[in-house]
């Protein structure tokens, strides 16, 4: 049916007593949606969809999470040691913090077979073992000795002195300025004598010799000639019968002719070039000169290190340390997954799935639209507060408060109706 016409309001009357009705039209043509569609006594058909315009859908937040996932939860401790040597203050197992400052990173030292690591995830503080008092401690760095190298720049060692040390080289270099004398302690110092002289390693650099005594007669080589005081002359030279007869001094020093001086006969004789012929001795007469003892050269060669004084006068707390692995499965939820409707903000309809792995800590995502649809709501503002509470495994409550961290809108079709 269709009625026509322009201008004002045109009315068709019936007999409504015989169940006929009135039609009130304006003549102008009008599109019936089907939201409009909406008395069942009118028969419609074909009525186009509407478009809808839908906006503030939430898209996100600006946490996802209140709390970490438990550390316990995500790793296994799979080892706790504690290794720290009193004398040498060396650790190779433990953690060291700073009693006044147990917060600062910096003040944390931790170790892990004697190798330097990070506390964190996989190494963490264990137990306190004690108070350690501050103090500067000689840390080594290598020790070496080799003091016969061909190749100078190869040699590394000290050299005794008596009890001290007179003189130290490391690499070929003269490092003696640089060391610290055994029994002082001095922080500046960069090298040590790991061992005493008793322990050093004795070395004859020359052996035990003999030299002329040249200073009894300086303008003679050392050679001495005066009348029954300085000469020799030899008896039978050439012979099996040969006999040295000689005077020091006017002193028959004849039996120390040409023996080997030493440390407790230091002193010998020998025959000098010859002063006359002695005719009635029918020998020639020599003068005479002193030889002297010459002790051999020993050296005491000991090992030498290298290192520095290292640490501080703060005292630190000593604890063990533990060593985690990351579980190779999934960690179990505390509470499973959930949908949970979100309340406040300016608009309405919004959820979240949310999780947990431990009393109080939860984590949360808007569904996707494929699984919960509308889940991110509608008329909602970016920037403003919603809240969600949520049910700890032990039954408490937790409150949580979510900034909404950006909004869309969509404009969708409502299906056509055939009436």
């Amino acid at each position: 049916m269709q009625l026509l016409g322009q201008g004002g309001l045109r009315t068709v009357n019936s007999n409504t007593s015989l169940g006929e009705f009135n039609i009130s039209y304006t003549g102008v043509e009008e599109k019936l949606y089907v939201d409009k569609a909406s008395n069942g006594e009118f028969k419609f058909s074909s009525i186009a969809p509407s478009e809808v315009l839908t906006s503030g859908i939430v898209t996100g937040f600006t946490e996802t999470a209140n709390a970490p996932v438990p550390l316990e939860v995500l790793y296994d401790l799979v080892a706790e040691e504690l290794d720290y040597d009193e004398d040498t203050r060396d650790l190779r197992y433990g953690v060291l913090i700073n009693v006044p400052n147990p917060n600062d990173p910096d003040a944390t030292y931790a170790r892990w077979n004697g190798a330097q690591v990070e506390i964190g995830d996989i190494y963490r503080v264990g137990t306190l073992s004690g108070i350690i008092p501050g103090q500067l401690v000689w840390v080594r760095e290598e020790i070496r000795l080799n003091h016969s190298d061909p190749v100078q720049a190869n040699r590394n060692f000290v050299q005794f002195d008596g009890s001290g040390v007179g003189a130290a080289f490391w690499d070929g270099v003269d490092v003696t300025s640089q060391l610290e004398q055994p029994g002082d302690r001095d922080t500046t110092k960069l090298y040590r004598s790991v061992d005493s002289v008793l322990q050093a390693e004795k070395v004859e650099l020359t052996p035990a010799g003999e030299r002329r005594v040249v200073e009894d007669n300086p303008s003679g080589n050392g050679e001495i000639f005066a009348a029954n005081r300085f000469y020799v002359f030899i008896r039978n030279p050439d012979t099996p019968y040969e006999q040295y007869v000689a005077k020091w001094d006017g002193v028959d020093v004849s039996a120390l002719m040409n023996i080997t001086p030493t440390f407790a006969n230091h002193l010998s004789y020998r025959v000098g070039i010859q002063e006359y012929f002695d005719n009635d001795l029918n020998l020639p007469v020599y003068k005479i000169y002193r030889v002297q003892h010459v002790p051999p050269v020993i050296a005491y060669y000991g090992r030498i290190e290298k290192g520095s004084y290292v640490g501080d006068m703060v005292d630190r707390k000593l604890y063990s340390i533990e060593k985690y692995e990351e579980k190779t499965e999934s960690p179990a939820f505390d509470v499973a997954p959930a949908i949970y409707n979100v309340v406040g903000g300016s608009g309405t309809g919004l959820k979240v799935s949310a999780s947990s792995f431990a009393v109080d800590q939860w984590q949360w995502v808007i569904p996707e639209e494929s699984d919960v649809p509308g889940a991110g709501g509608s008329g909602y503002v970016n920037g403003e507060a919603v809240s969600v509470t949520f049910t700890n495994s032990n039954g408490t409550t937790l409150g949580v408060t979510l900034y909404i961290n950006g909004v869309t809108e969509t404009t969708r079709l409502d299906p056509a109706k055939s009436r």
